[in-house]
């Protein structure tokens, strides 16, 4: 179901600065409590969950859209879509990384996944399939989960990122 992980271009300066004063007023909590603990490849960042949705899409960990109303407005802008699966902020530290690793199962079957990088720094690196990526700051990413990816934190910032799940047909690419 996933292409090729590419950009697909630049958010406005003032919409990434919203969305991120949006995320960063929220509780950022361990990523992953349930399935992993404290031993899976989030482990070291922590998290604003938006939406957390077990693998059957049944199960809702938690669902905080009411909390994100710029995330959801920006959705409805960008990609005209008004259902999201997973959705959330992360934060990696400085200095932390994020293991290798990749992300499977049937709900990433029926799902596409986006990235928005709203502020980066120089040391903020991806590690996608091997190759090393940087993205500037306000990029869009459709990215692909099944492929072994990695983030690495070589600056003295904070990265804060934003991960979204859209479902097939119900929206449009930018």
């Amino acid at each position: 179901m996933h292409d090729r992980t590419q950009r697909l271009g630049f958010v406005d300066a003032a919409t990434c600065e919203r969305l991120l004063h949006e995320a960063l007023r929220r509780q950022f909590t361990q990523h992953a409590p349930g399935k992993y603990g404290c031993t899976g490849p989030l482990r070291h960042g922590r998290t604003a969950h938006i939406r957390e949705l077990g693998s059957s899409e049944r199960d809702v960990y938690q669902d905080n859209l009411g909390d994100f109303p710029f995330f959801r407005s920006f959705v409805k802008s960008v990609f005209d879509a008004e259902q999201v699966g997973k959705s959330y902020w992360h934060r990696l530290k400085a200095g932390k990384l994020i293991y290798r690793h990749i992300d499977c199962g049937d709900y990433y079957d029926r799902t596409h996944r986006f990235q928005l990088f709203p502020r980066t720094h120089s040391g903020h690196v991806a590690l996608i399939d091997g190759v090393e990526e940087r993205y500037a700051s306000r990029t869009l990413v459709a990215f692909n989960p099944g492929v072994p990816h990695a983030y690495e934190n070589r600056s003295t910032e904070d990265c804060v990122f934003l991960v979204f799940d859209l479902y097939p047909g119900r929206y449009r690419l930018p």
